[in-house]
């Protein structure tokens, strides 16, 4: 995405209605924001200039985003009626949340952005699931399931954050959402084995108990991202209404910011995604570490979230 030079599309650029040339264009900036921000994390570059202009972008997709496509109503905080286009468009927006926010430090807890984010994929899956709409979902959708399962089996080591029945509850969502991929993509099947893996292992490691204590809020500026949502969806949304709990409920930054703005700037480097961070000395640190390595050898993306297993005291 870094390296293209052709422009954003605009509504004349499109021989439709004004409704579908919306759609269209909604749907292409989120994954552009998306692409840049993977890219960013797989070669490393994501600097401070770079992260705020990716920043304002998401805000400003979200709040551009026409009424008919809204996940929740912005005046009530309630879920809207499902519809397949409402759900489909806000998957990759809370993916690149995910990705954003991602814990960088090994001994402390996962990111609570990110835990967010990842409840509410789950909760657009489990719509999918049970209105039969897998089969409607193309090769990217793989990627996002795979993300967010990533992201909670991180968090699953925490029994005060995830309760059991809701860790059980996102782990089937993404088995039979990988399930049924599986079946058309033979790309969900290599997902699948390191989900399958990383559960497994993770059930055999040290219990998280002596790390820092999690720090079981959103910032200001974390929950700007998630002003214009509610509780429908999400397990974890409880975390956002503590957050803001005493203060005004956020509102999306509005001012004009450019996605360009700092392309050109990498400042910084890969200290924020904690590669190259040491695993613990445990002996299930050590079998978890050679495990995912055996697994995830072939899957740069997948490495990214090694520091999230590392255990330190």
């Amino acid at each position: 995405m870094l390296d293209s030079d052709v422009r954003p599309l605009t509504p004349i650029d499109l021989d439709s209605s004004a409704s579908a040339a919306a759609l269209f264009i909604s749907y292409t900036r989120i994954t552009m924001i998306l692409g840049d921000l993977t890219e960013h994390a797989l070669r490393g570059t994501l600097g401070i200039r770079d992260r705020e202009a990716i920043e304002e972008a998401l805000l400003h997709w979200i709040a551009d985003l026409p009424p008919e496509y809204h996940l929740h109503d912005r005046m009530t905080g309630s879920l809207n009626v499902y519809t397949f286009t409402s759900r489909h468009l806000h998957a990759p927006y809370f993916v690149a949340l995910m990705i954003l926010f991602r814990q960088k430090h090994s001994d402390r807890g996962p990111s609570m952005p990110s835990l967010v984010a990842a409840g509410f994929v789950s909760g657009v899956f489990e719509e999918y699931i049970d209105y039969g709409a897998i089969g409607h979902l193309s090769p990217p959708s793989i990627f996002y399931i795979f993300t967010t399962v990533l992201t909670q089996l991180s968090s699953h080591r925490f029994s005060d954050l995830v309760p059991t029945n809701i860790a059980n509850k996102e782990i089937q969502i993404a088995q039979m959402a990988l399930g049924e991929f599986k079946q058309r993509f033979v790309t969900a099947v290599g997902a699948e084995r390191v989900v399958n893996h990383t559960l497994r292992l993770s059930r055999q490691s040290a219990a998280a108990s002596h790390l820092r204590p999690v720090d079981k809020t959103v910032s200001q500026r974390e929950s700007e991202f998630f002003a214009l949502f509610g509780p429908g969806l999400c397990d974890h949304w409880s975390i956002v209404e503590a957050s803001v709990n005493g203060r005004a409920r956020p509102q999306p930054a509005h001012q004009t910011a450019s996605l360009a703005a700092g392309a050109n700037a990498l400042d910084g480097g890969n200290e924020w995604l904690g590669i190259g961070a040491s695993f613990g000395e445990t002996s299930a640190d050590a079998e978890l570490q050679v495990g995912l390595g055996d697994n995830l050898a072939d899957d740069a993306f997948s490495r990214l979230w090694w520091s999230d297993w590392t255990t330190q005291p």
